[in-house]
């Protein structure tokens, strides 16, 4: 069976920040120097929570105005599904840390 775009999008997008080296908080994204950059940049290197997800849409679906809606909606059911529905994605990435979004991206790939 075919996994839904959602799916993959929370999939790869784990898989890109699954190393701390390549998470951050306090920014969507950043270099290698850790200066911040969008999340865009050819030269990103880390990515917070939602940097990661709309890192991956954007390549997924090809466009960054498409991938909008996509990471958007992963961005809200990520917390959802894991029983946080009225929290915000970037304040649990950036206050609770590494482990806490990894095991919330786990989650939400089983549900």
């Amino acid at each position: 069976m075919a996994k839904s775009l959602h799916t993959q999008i929370i999939a790869r997008a784990l898989e890109l920040i699954s190393e701390e080296t390549h998470w951050t908080r306090c920014a969507l994204a950043r270099k290698k120097d850790w200066t911040i950059c969008d999340w865009n940049d050819q030269k990103a290197f880390s990515y917070c929570a939602v940097g990661a997800l709309a890192r991956v849409a954007a390549d997924l679906v090809g466009s960054t105005r498409q991938a909008f809606s996509f990471y958007l909606a992963v961005a809200r059911h990520v917390p959802g599904a894991n029983g946080r529905a009225h929290e915000c994605l970037p304040t649990i990435n950036d206050q609770e840390g590494h482990v806490v979004i990894l095991a919330m991206f786990r989650k939400a790939l089983v549900l």
